[in-house]
């Protein structure tokens, strides 16, 4: 409806996942729907609108893998980032009571002590942090170009001392950071 099109601020999604359910690394340098849905918002009426991903995470209630939610949480972020979206919020702060399913849920990004009621920092906090800390609101992603190789080399992809490590570079919006 275009007679609202200056009252949006912002549209909104959330992604979860559990496991490699197909967000391997084509995954990550694939188009996926969030990055169709992005895209149709900047090229609608509501251009001027954000988008948002206002929930991120995994769906693992183990908790016995720890480093491995932290990284799919950490590349679920920097997808959505990767994909157009202006703000990611992480889903859950902390452990709680989810009285829509009446559970509990490890979710979060602190651990709940539920005898003492405190609160200690996981994995996937820190990795947040560090995206939260140095990514700053109103940065945009810049483009990364590999490093050139001449000539053919049939194992390239194994020669490539970056091939285990995704890539992101940010860049401030009057481009001096």
């Amino acid at each position: 409806d275009s007679t609202i099109t200056g009252r949006v601020k912002a549209f909104a999604t959330h992604t979860y996942g559990n496991g490699d359910i197909g967000e391997n690394e084509r995954w990550f340098g694939s188009e996926t729907n969030y990055a169709k849905f992005s895209k149709s918002i900047k090229n609608s009426a509501f251009k001027n609108s954000s988008v948002w991903m206002s929930e991120y995470g995994d769906l693992d209630q183990t908790g016995l893998i720890e480093y491995e939610f932290a990284w799919r949480s950490a590349r679920r972020l920097m997808k959505s980032l990767r994909d157009g979206f202006n703000a990611a919020l992480a889903w859950d702060a902390f452990d709680n009571f989810h009285e829509h399913d009446t559970a509990w849920a490890v979710y979060g990004l602190l651990r709940t002590d539920t005898t003492s009621w405190k609160y200690t920092p996981k994995k996937r906090y820190y990795v947040a942090k560090q995206i939260y800390r140095y990514v700053r609101p109103g940065w945009g992603m810049a483009e990364l170009i590999p490093e050139s190789q001449s000539g053919f080399d049939v194992y390239r992809t194994w020669h490539d001392k970056f091939r285990h490590i995704y890539m992101a570079a940010f860049i401030s919006a009057d481009k001096k950071d």
